[in-house]
């Protein structure tokens, strides 16, 4: 298994593991996609087009839209192209590529875990993750916080909206009502039961609670 490991800024050291020892090579710069230009956008940069042309592109996939989804992908590729050579282009690095089957990119850092690994591409292949499996891993995972005291009469649910400062990306749909007990009916959205065998205590007295909702409720257009 290789692995690519964030130690700063900038720098990526990589290593090959196995059941016997630990390899590793000297650090090396890997340029930021967040940085890294696409032609036709001056002011922009690769991950910022690179969500355009994940999430609006298909919108109007015509000219001249197609064109600048060329230059992203062009893009795309150049980066791939040269963060392989900077991890890749050295003596023995090739040689454990060929043998791995995982290829675990480790950080700490949110934006260095968000770069788009799996475009990585070796010139006398293809993109690497065609070959052999990508995967994000922390450096340090750190003890889960204690959750305190736990309620023994209600059930407690986390809504999660993703992007909530944007608001044309997700309309609003099963939070037109605010969630309420788990024993009520909300009329035309859900009916929620609750059956003893979907409902398990764990030996620290906490439950885990399965609940399916079926049905559908009016969409304001």
């Amino acid at each position: 298994m290789l692995a690519i490991e964030h130690v700063g800024e900038a720098g990526f050291v990589l290593k090959r593991l196995s059941a016997s020892d630990v390899k590793s090579l000297d650090a090396v710069t890997v340029p930021s996609p967040y940085e890294f230009p696409v032609e036709g956008q001056p002011n922009s940069n690769l991950m910022r087009e690179l969500r355009w042309y994940l999430e609006d592109f298909l919108d109007y996939p015509f000219h001249p839209e197609t064109l600048k989804a060329e230059h992203v992908l062009d893009a795309l590729r150049g980066w791939g192209k040269a963060a392989f050579n900077a991890l890749f282009n050295r003596r023995d690095a090739g040689t454990w590529l060929g043998g791995a089957g995982t290829l675990h990119v480790r950080s700490d850092d949110p934006n260095i875990l968000s770069w788009p690994w799996e475009a990585l591409f070796d010139p006398q292949l293809s993109y690497v993750s065609q070959h052999l499996s990508v995967e994000r891993r922390l450096n340090k995972i750190a003890d889960p916080p204690d959750l305190g005291t736990l309620p023994t009469d209600c059930v407690n649910i986390l809504l999660v909206v993703a992007r909530p400062y944007e608001a044309d990306v997700f309309k609003a749909r099963g939070t037109r009502h605010p969630p309420t007990p788990v024993c009520s009916t909300i009329p035309g959205l859900f009916r929620p039961t609750v059956r003893p065998s979907r409902l398990r205590a764990s030996s620290t007295g906490r439950a885990h609670l399965r609940l399916r909702a079926r049905g559908t409720a009016p969409i304001d257009a």
